[in-house]
């Protein structure tokens, strides 16, 4: 491997935002990679005209644990955006919406999670559940709300607004 020809060839070269297919018969197929999907405008996972308090503590963040005050125990959990449910773990209350492109929602502490939900699509503002202390250390009443990108937590966002 000496040959000075191949010392002179430029060295590859990093295809930004392409996706290499295949290679047939020395002929490269490129296509454009898809670009990261919009996130779902979201809503708050409570019905209109409700007061609810977002709250988070070192180490717990992105998300947000949700509180209405004197009390939320037992009041509706809406989805926050159309998708498809999948029923989580019971012992956290848990609850995810796929909401498409990547995009999901988690909710835990639920209790009255309707489990004839889960893989059903529903739309934004179906009650999948009611505030409760299900699981996960919860020690008072509280809707813990994720949003997520290809499972990733983000920043939570309602109406296109980071709300922290």
């Amino acid at each position: 491997m000496n040959d000075p020809r191949l010392r002179s060839l430029p060295g590859p070269r990093p295809l930004v935002g392409l996706l290499v297919l295949g290679l047939l018969a020395g002929l490269i197929v490129i296509i454009p990679a898809s670009p990261a999907a919009a996130a779902p405008i979201f809503k708050l996972p409570f019905r209109c005209g409700e007061v609810w308090h977002a709250g988070t503590y070192p180490g717990h963040s992105p998300d947000v644990d949700w509180n209405a005050y004197p009390s939320d125990y037992g009041r509706p959990v809406l989805a926050s955006a159309s998708g498809t449910v999948r029923v989580g773990m019971a012992r956290l209350g848990e609850m995810w919406i796929d909401h498409g492109g990547g995009w999901s929602t988690r909710y835990l502490h639920m209790e009255n999670r309707p489990t004839n939900l889960n893989g059903r699509y529903v739309s934004v503002g179906t009650q999948i559940g009611t505030v409760g202390v299900v699981g996960g250390g919860a020690s008072s009443p509280h809707l813990h709300y994720e949003q997520r990108y290809r499972d990733v937590e983000q920043p939570v966002a309602i109406d296109g607004v980071r709300i922290r």
